[in-house]
């Protein structure tokens, strides 16, 4: 794909992923974690958020801990504090540990 047709299909991503964040959660729920990671990676926070504060929290978990660090940490911190420990519930305790203390 030229950059031109990767930008495009960034913005169109975006769009949808703020305009309908509940239709998205459920695609992306539908979709390999493989396939995600990427495109997911390249979204800024504040479009993700509201993604993943309707995402299965199991399925949120799962993705948060896979994507890069620094945007893991401040989506945890932009998402209220009932959905981060939704999130975190369903990480091991080790996990949960290393995010934490990266959040202090």
């Amino acid at each position: 794909m030229d950059n031109v047709s990767q930008d495009v299909s960034q913005a169109l991503s975006r769009r949808f992923l703020q305009d309908f964040p509940s239709d998205a959660a459920l695609q992306l729920e539908r979709m390999s974690v493989e396939d995600l990671l990427a495109p997911l990676s390249e979204q800024p926070v504040e479009v993700l958020a509201p993604v993943w504060s309707r995402l299965v929290p199991r399925f949120a978990a799962t993705l948060t801990l896979l994507l890069p660090t620094l945007t893991a940490d401040e989506l945890l911190t932009q998402l209220a504090p009932n959905v981060a420990v939704r999130i975190l519930s369903q990480m091991t305790d080790e996990q949960v540990s290393l995010v934490l203390e990266r959040l202090d």
